[in-house]
């Protein structure tokens, strides 16, 4: 009877494990997946080595189940916590959610066992209890799935402070209070007690509701704030390539003024002879004309003005740029994205090659299209560490948003990127599919 009820605790504990793991399912990779299971169920297996000897000499009672319900869920928390990068606030908040779910359960299975086998002795109760709550969890295991699956809000809800930890912490206060009376030697409690513990699916309900709702208004918020940024982003870059544009047909329009009074220079020059001042004249007539020239790197408008403005604005800071650009006429990426993308990146590297010596500045961009792909391969010389995030994104001042720029850009378009440095130099490389997508940065 020892092992029995040892092996079913080690059942249902992965089984509540497998429910809170559904929150992050869709936002791990496949080989993140394997390595959690094969540890979790190396624990699962284990802790039945545990369990049945402490049955086994202590007996089968409220004094030695309560325990093993309460502390046994630690192990499995810890290594999800150790295997899933999401950080503790959206651990603890999934936790907290399922203690919800799983007290409900174990109350539900303790009425039914009372009602039927109220008469039989304890160990057959604790017994009967563990063999029904596996039962209930298959019969939930629908409604529960579709709850978990779509239980977290993103990332950055947990990352607001102290509102993120309030909620994190906010389902196990919410199930403390129960599980503060059932901390005791007692094995069955009265019934108005556990009516009052069946209620907590409505606090449940309200609460994921809240959540809900709450995050809603949250992405609402932030999507506005994106939105205005965005667009006072590509305002301004606007305004720097029209103010570029205007300045070089200002300059087109002078030349092309004193036009004939150079071709009657150039004819006095070489009336007179001197053909060697002639050709200089002519070569610096060619370098004025050069510097009114407007490079086209794309035909996307937005993207071509963010190259020209940032390439032009980091030759003009003494960096020595290398660029290599092949785009197709018509890109899926959204423009806007692309650009602002763009715009940050290639900001960051030049403010980061200014804190070089003059003669080691220099900035190399690779963007290309090929196979239905983009990739954008970035770097620059500098010398000093790069400060990381702990995703391995670069650490910028508050008022630069180019880290969450390159974070919003990666997960809408489920881009990979790669964040390099050695050898004095620093390197980004990334590559997205550049396929119709339904969604843009909000």
């Amino acid at each position: 009877m020892e092992l029995e009820l040892s092996i079913l605790i080690a059942a249902f504990q992965l089984a509540d494990t497998y429910i809170r793991w559904l929150a992050f399912s869709s936002r791990v990779s496949n080989e993140v997946k394997r390595r959690l299971w094969k540890y979790l169920i190396i624990w699962s297996v284990a802790s039945v080595g545990l369990y049945y000897p402490l049955f086994l000499n202590v007996g089968m009672n409220a004094a030695t189940y309560k325990p093993v319900l309460m502390l046994g869920w630690l192990p499995y928390f810890l290594i999800a916590l150790r295997i899933i990068p999401w950080g503790l606030p959206q651990h603890v908040f999934v936790l907290g959610m399922g203690v919800i779910s799983s007290l409900v359960q174990h109350t539900i299975s303790t009425t039914i066992i009372m009602k039927f086998f109220g008469a039989s002795s304890n160990e057959d109760l604790i017994l009967f209890e563990a063999t029904g709550y596996l039962l209930l969890f298959m019969i939930f295991l629908p409604l529960c799935r579709r709850y978990f699956v779509n239980l977290l809000p993103s990332r950055e809800f947990f990352d607001l402070r102290p509102i993120g930890i309030y909620v994190a912490i906010l389902p196990l206060v919410i199930v403390s209070g129960h599980l503060i009376l059932l901390a005791d030697d007692l094995l069955i409690h009265s019934a108005s007690e556990r009516l009052s513990r069946i209620y907590l699916p409505v606090v449940f309900f309200f609460f994921y509701r809240y959540i809900l709702l709450a995050a809603q208004s949250f992405y609402d918020l932030q999507r506005l704030k994106n939105n205005k940024l965005r667009l006072n982003e590509q305002l301004n870059a606007l305004k720097e390539y029209n103010a570029l544009i205007r300045d070089n047909q200002k300059r087109v329009s002078i030349m092309r003024h004193d036009l004939r009074h150079n071709y009657n220079l150039i004819y006095a020059m070489l009336e007179s002879g001197n053909v060697a001042k002639a050709r200089e004249h002519i070569a610096t007539q060619e370098l004025l004309l050069e510097a009114t020239d407007v490079q086209t790197f794309c035909k996307s408008q937005m993207i071509n003005a963010v190259l020209t403005i940032c390439l032009r604005r980091a030759e003009e800071e003494g960096i020595r740029v290398f660029h290599k650009i092949n785009l197709p006429d018509k890109l899926e990426t959204d423009e806007s994205d692309f650009a602002l993308l763009l715009s940050n990146i290639l900001s960051n590297a030049i403010t980061g090659s200014l804190q070089q010596e003059q003669s080691a500045r220099e900035l190399s961009i690779i963007l290309r299209h090929a196979n239905g792909q983009c990739v954008l391969e970035v770097s620059f010389i500098l010398d000093a560490p790069l400060p990381l995030d702990k995703d391995g994104l670069p650490l910028n001042a508050p008022e630069n948003r180019g880290k969450d720029t390159l974070r919003d850009f990666i997960q809408c378009y489920d881009a990979c990127a790669e964040l390099t440095q050695g050898d004095g130099k620093v390197n980004l490389s990334m590559y997205w599919d550049d396929r119709e997508h339904e969604k843009t940065i909000s």
